[in-house]
């Protein structure tokens, strides 16, 4: 698109935002007048819009049908896209005129800035009421504006990163749960101490393994200015603590306070544990079975547990989650959570409507209601089973009746794992209702940040080609082109060495993605 085409089409888009998105009123105070910019009404016209999502398409349809109840004029269809292709269909489709009306946005949304794919919504965000009243941190940080003045993604669903705690661990081993305001200097003991051979029948406990790891867990829990991953602050990367984490992250892999990866002498390990061969041991995932006091990970993991027929009852894996813990002295600070993201074309012919839709199907609270009513009664379409459809987020909405509604599913879900079924089965002691209770209260009351594809312009290209790739000048000291965090923990590399270089790096592609978006926008 030439340049000057461009930017009649943005003057034109400006036009039609002030004219039709939104209305003005005087809101009268004791001593002032003041010109308060709300939401315009929804178009009365017959129209239909296109939504896209990915692994998520029944409860979709179930919400675009009550979405049609509450706008009989608005047909919403439905598209559902494979995680892996899902940003190459979105583009396709862009190429031929048919980008959806709203829309999920994988990972960053560089390329989707700047070839003009995503809709700047900081004027509809801004005028919304509802937007007010969203997990803290996505307005304090301006999540979804990628360091610029516009806002082209938003929180489309919000999964909390946890530790789950295996409450039968610490109660067969008679030792004492961590406190649920547990800081991190506990939080390092406890992994310490509970690693160790199982009181009941001697196999191997680890004190931690992760999905989410203590590399990016501890920049923010040691750093209150900290407001994403590898200490990023929101202008550019501070790596000192990323060391840190990193360091304690091999030194517990080399300890076996938490066990090697597979594919890198994790098969081997788990067979001299637990029996078998190294080509099939016994135990692949030992958290699975009982033998992890601590699993760091995204809130999904708890529905993936109890969702498996039977499987507390068969495995004996009671599961309690606990906020991120953070060193005394940063105390108040931020949390880390996966915040999948999603925004709307610049090209539709409705764009107050197309924010609408994407509020209804995902962060608002009128289409959280419509969810927690559905959830119960829809079965997955893909898996050829009666396997309920997985309600495995939390809202991004601080309603209040929301959230009632949302923590009356835990842990009080469908037998065999609700509650009643564990202490029948087990005793009063494993009843876990407080530590969900005190969970829940956190989430709702902490400030919450995303990972960096999400919030940080440049971080894919930086973290495939530097942190994780082969484009490094110094290869970290190791002799496998593996990325840093392998040099570290199987090449013995001591991150303090090449922090410094890793955060220098970061920053130089960040200001070079940031350019390239500003002057775009230009």
């Amino acid at each position: 698109m030439k340049k000057n085409l461009k930017k009649l089409l943005c003057l034109a888009l400006v036009v039609a935002l002030t004219g039709s998105l939104f209305t003005a009123c005087k809101k009268k105070t004791a001593t002032t007048t003041q010109e308060t910019v709300t939401l315009a009404p929804m178009t009365t016209e017959e129209i239909t819009l296109v939504y896209s999502c990915w692994q998520d398409i029944e409860i979709s349809e179930a919400l675009a049908a009550e979405f049609h109840e509450e706008y009989p004029n608005i047909t919403v269809e439905v598209k559902e896209f494979a995680v892996e292709s899902n940003n190459a269909e979105l583009i396709a489709l862009a190429a031929t005129g048919d980008l959806p009306d709203a829309f999920w946005v994988l990972n960053s949304p560089d390329v989707f800035i700047t070839n003009g794919l995503l809709l700047d919504m900081s004027l509809l965000w801004e005028a919304d009421q509802d937007s007010k009243n969203v997990i803290k941190g996505i307005n304090e940080y301006k999540i979804g504006y990628l360091g610029t003045e516009g806002k082209w993604t938003t929180p489309v669903k919000f999964f909390p990163t946890a530790a789950f705690v295996n409450l039968d661990v610490f109660l067969r081993n008679g030792d004492a749960m961590p406190s649920t305001d547990w800081t991190w200097e506990e939080f390092e003991e406890t992994v310490e101490k509970m690693s160790k051979k199982d009181k009941v029948d001697g196999q191997y406990i680890f004190g931690y393994n992760a999905g989410c790891t203590v590399i990016t867990w501890y920049p923010i829990a040691a750093d209150k200015d900290c407001i994403g991953e590898f200490g990023w602050n929101g202008s550019e990367y501070d790596m000192e603590n990323w060391a840190y984490g990193m360091n304690l992250e091999a030194e517990w892999i080399q300890k076996e306070y938490k066990p090697y990866a597979l594919g890198n002498g994790g098969e081997a390990q788990r067979a001299r544990l637990y029996g078998g061969t190294a080509e099939a041991p016994n135990v692949l995932h030992p958290q699975d079975v009982g033998y992890v006091a601590i699993y760091t990970d995204n809130w999904w993991t708890w529905e993936d547990y109890w969702i498996t027929e039977n499987w507390i009852e068969k495995n004996k894996v009671i599961f309690v989650p606990y906020l991120m813990p953070h060193e005394e002295d940063a105390e108040g600070g931020n949390y880390i959570a996966t915040m999948d993201m999603g925004g709307i074309s610049p090209y539709s012919d409705w764009p107050r409507e197309a924010y609408e839709l994407l509020k209804y199907m995902t962060w608002g609270p009128q289409g959280w209601e419509k969810k927690i009513e559905h959830y119960p009664n829809l079965l997955e379409k893909s898996t050829g089973e009666d396997r309920a459809v997985s309600k495995n987020h939390c809202p991004i909405t601080l309603d209040e009746g929301v959230w009632e509604s949302f923590r009356a599913w835990h842990p009080n879900v469908d037998d065999p794992s609700s509650d009643e079924a564990v202490v029948s089965l087990w005793g009063e002691e494993y009843a876990r209702a407080e530590y969900f209770e005190d969970f829940f209260d956190g989430v709702m009351d902490g400030t919450w940040v995303c990972y960096g594809g999400q919030q940080i312009p440049g971080f894919g290209t930086w973290l495939d080609k530097i942190y994780f790739g082969n484009d490094n000048e110094q290869n970290f000291g190791y002799s496998e082109k593996l990325g840093i965090e392998n040099a570290c923990i199987y090449g013995g590399v001591n991150a303090e060495d090449y922090y410094v270089y890793l955060q220098e790096e970061g920053n130089r592609v960040n200001k070079e993605k940031l350019q390239e978006i500003e002057d775009y926008l230009e």
